[in-house]
């Protein structure tokens, strides 16, 4: 199973809601989700699009980024616009015992005793005793194990294996954009085929986002378009940078040059034809710059749609 955690900027929601046939499609895919922004509209919709489609997911009520932190009251609302929707878990991110036990207290409060739940561990603990009164209060379906946050390899042993999901980073984020072209290529990770091995019934990542969180808004030097692709059963990621990289002027050129690199690779190589990759190309054919938000939300929906293909084969 493969549960790709985004944030809730709209690119990435949208992404999510575009990719509702695909991941209906198959029982492989269920999306964990921490909502950034204050207005939920877009939450909103997403999410009912997912229930449309009979899609799982996590909505983590307690988010660690962005405007809705200590705002679980927000983030609940829309949990009960769902109107009754059950093919979800409420997500909690697991920082310190204390908070653990404050989510206990609140979720108690607000009656939410009959919802499954997945626990995302961004510290290891070293007294699970809260862990274990939420485990004993609650329907816990996922343990979510942040390798990029618990230094202790063998955490994930306090917790019964039918709940472990591995996460990690695989993204090689660069402080620049055109730092990129110094690693035009890297790994990006092997997690589809050992997983189970590892002894965990899933494995999640932050796709090609990368795990980092930052608000945005300022024009780039240099437009990158990430692309993850298989070689030799592993998955890689190509970074196909601009030319132009001296100002931020001309963004929409920029995103042309990168383009171009992308397409030229597309056509001297026989990968993956995803969905997403069609819309490169067809941006490409119509010389148009669908925004810095598309570009990232083409890179996620393709990264997706690549692990939905080699799941099942």
């Amino acid at each position: 199973m493969y549960l790709p955690y985004v944030r809730g900027k709209q690119y990435e929601l949208i992404a999510l809601r575009e990719l509702v046939p695909a991941i209906s499609a198959t029982n492989t895919v269920s999306p964990i989700i921490e909502p950034v922004k204050r207005s939920t509209s877009t939450l909103l919709k997403t999410l009912q699009a997912l229930a449309q489609g009979k899609v799982n997911f996590t909505l983590v009520i307690n988010p660690r980024e962005g405007e809705l932190i200590n705002r679980p009251n927000d983030i609940l609302q829309v949990i009960q616009a769902l109107n009754g929707y059950a093919n979800f878990q409420i997500g909690v991110i697991v920082t310190t015992e204390q908070r653990v036990r404050e989510e206990i207290q609140y979720l108690n409060e607000q009656n939410l005793q009959g919802h499954r739940y997945t626990l995302i561990h961004n510290v290891d603990l070293t007294d699970t005793s809260p862990l274990e009164e939420f485990a004993n209060a609650f329907n816990v379906q996922y343990n979510v194990i942040n390798y990029g946050k618990i230094r202790g390899r063998r955490y994930h042993r306090n917790f019964p294996a039918e709940t472990l999901i591995t996460l990690e980073d695989q993204f090689n984020e660069q402080q620049k954009n055109a730092d990129y072209l110094n690693h035009p290529e890297e790994r990006f990770s092997e997690e589809h085929q050992y997983y189970q091995q590892d002894g965990y019934i899933g494995f999640s990542d932050f796709a090609t986002i990368g795990g980092s969180f930052s608000e945005g808004g300022f024009l780039p030097y240099a437009v990158v378009i990430h692309l993850t692709f298989l070689r030799d059963e592993s998955i890689f990621v190509r970074h196909f940078v601009s030319d132009s990289n001296d100002d931020n002027a001309n963004v929409p050129g920029k995103f042309a040059e990168a383009l171009q690199h992308l397409v030229e690779w597309l056509n001297g190589n026989n990968h993956f034809k995803s969905y997403a990759v069609e819309e490169f190309r067809q941006l490409h054919e119509q010389e148009h710059y669908p925004g810095l938000g598309s570009i990232k939300k083409l890179s996620l929906k393709h990264h997706i749609e690549l692990i939905i293909h080699l799941m099942a084969n």
